[in-house]
């Protein structure tokens, strides 16, 4: 990378990582609390509200034999719900500093002429295309377990790709991060298993290319990969459960019964997506007429996603204007397969090198199939679609600059992209500030019941877009049972009456 100010280039950094940190601080404070939140305030070795470290980890041991194995994640929920809303906020901002940092680092080793930009394109076309972005980003369950997962993730394989670019084999170095990786293994079910695939398949690149097996970088996947058999394995996990209810797996007719309990939440445009991106792999390794069936193959997968994309965004308008396209969870899904396929056709037509459009699928194909390990959960929520479309988007900026070599394409794409952002960023902090003064009122009732006759009246959050952590998140319900008895125990009443 071209730097011509050292001191010029470090300013800016801390001016972005202030924005960065800014803006989810200040996001995450104006979140209240829903739905899982108010859960993980108590152990579950008892009923009593968690109030020390000890509390938290015998309440983790039950939390593992009973529900499931994600102790490190939910540890750190319970932890932080301690403490008042502010601290968690801080934490959260710190995590996403540390994925800027992460983004800005990756992107200089690729010798990018400016990483602050394509940091920035990041996290833009992440507030554009992430489905359930307020459960992923500022929902206190929902970062805890995924956006603080996908970070940790991707600073481990920056950080192991950074050492192999470097040709750094310092024994050192890469044992500071087997503890992180162990620890980000057992994290969560799919980005983990993201997590887990790019590595391997980092190694097996390493190995082709040096004759020599990279030892220590296989240590570190070990780590991660015993870090997931301790999440996986647990004896609540649901893939113990399914293949325990199941019976033995292997015989037809079990096997039938394991198939029935998979819920249908294969949606045919992942399933489409992931395909292209095997094709566009196998033929990118063949020397003659790889370039002629890349550019095909990516430029057909561009349009079926594009097409998909505005399928979506007419549907999303139908129901609910322009909030509804903004909102779209699968709409969001193909603009980030969308921009993907884009800048591979491109990076193919520009002769990028054979690298850099290896990794970017790498990333793109672990990101996707990490959807696979839902197939063994009860529900498909919105925020499982975090670590794919992540890794999406990565891989689509790591060949922007080498793709985009036509300046006023390029020029008229980032004002349109940008104009959009600016557009969701306003609908969607001002539905987050007026989902916190809602927020305000309800509390004020609530301290008011819990002061007198213990029976509160209240209703529901209103909201309109995916940056609210209501959005598609169960909140108060009339005559329901959960989370109103787990909410009426938070606050010391007996009994809530939701309005219509």
């Amino acid at each position: 990378m071209r730097i011509y100010d050292q001191r010029k280039f470090h300013i800016e950094s801390g001016l972005f990582f202030a924005i960065v940190f800014g803006v989810i601080f200040s996001l995450s404070c104006l979140t209240p609390l829903v739905a899982d939140d108010f859960n993980y305030t108590f152990g579950y070795a008892s009923d009593r509200r968690i109030s020390s470290l000890m509390d938290i980890w015998t309440s983790m041991k039950w939390h593992r034999l009973l529900l499931n194995g994600r102790v490190f994640s939910h540890g750190w929920l319970s932890l932080v719900l301690m403490y008042p809303r502010w601290v968690y906020a801080a934490l959260n901002a710190m995590v996403g500093t540390l994925f800027s940092f992460s983004c800005i680092g990756f992107f200089r080793d690729w010798e990018f002429e400016h990483p602050l930009w394509a940091a920035a394109c990041v996290w833009v076309l992440l507030w554009i295309c992430m489905p359930g972005f307020g459960q992923v980003f500022f929902w206190t369950a929902g970062a805890c377990n995924y956006f603080w997962g996908i970070s940790f993730a991707w600073f481990i394989i920056w950080r192991v790709l950074h050492l192999e670019k470097r040709q750094d084999r310092s024994g050192i170095k890469r044992a500071f991060l087997l503890l992180p990786a162990f620890v980000t293994g057992a994290w969560s079910e799919h980005i983990s298993f993201a997590m887990l695939m790019v590595l391997f398949l980092i190694l097996v690149w390493c190995w082709i290319q040096s004759k020599h097996f990279p030892f220590q970088q296989a240590v570190i996947l070990a780590s991660g990969c015993a870090g997931y058999l301790f999440l996986m394995l647990a004896p609540a996990s649901k893939l113990v459960q399914r293949f325990h209810d199941a019976g033995d797996p292997t015989e037809n007719g079990n096997l039938s019964k394991l198939m029935e309990k998979i819920p249908e939440n294969a949606v045919p445009f992942l399933l489409v997506a992931l395909l292209l991106i095997i094709v566009l792999l196998l033929f990118l390794w063949r020397k003659q007429g790889a370039r002629t069936v890349g550019l095909t193959v990516s430029g057909v997968a561009a349009a079926i996603c594009f097409c998909g994309m505005l399928l979506f965004a007419i549907k999303g308008w139908k129901e609910n204007q322009i909030f509804g396209i903004i909102s779209s969870s699968l709409g969001g899904f193909l603009t980030a397969a969308f921009f993907f396929f884009w800048e591979i056709y491109f990076a193919i037509r520009n002769n990028t090198a054979r690298i850099q459009i290896f990794f970017a699928m790498t990333l793109a194909f672990s990101g996707i199939c990490s959807l696979a390990l839902f197939l063994f959960g009860e529900y498909f929520p919105l925020r499982g679609f975090c670590g794919p479309v992540s890794l999406l988007i990565l891989g689509g900026v790591l060949l922007s600059q080498a793709g985009h070599q036509e300046n006023k394409r390029m020029l008229w794409t980032s004002i349109l992209i940008c104009s959009w952002f600016v557009i969701c960023f306003a609908l969607g902090a001002k539905d987050i500030v007026e989902v916190h003064h809602q927020a305000l009122a309800r509390e004020a009732g609530f301290m008011e019941a819990a002061a007198g006759d213990k029976r509160v009246v209240t209703r529901a959050y209103e909201y309109r877009t995916k940056y609210t952590a209501q959005y598609g998140n169960p909140d108060l319900y009339p005559d329901a049972g959960w989370p109103n008895g787990v909410m009426a125990d938070y606050y010391d009443v007996i009994r809530i009456v939701v309005e219509p």
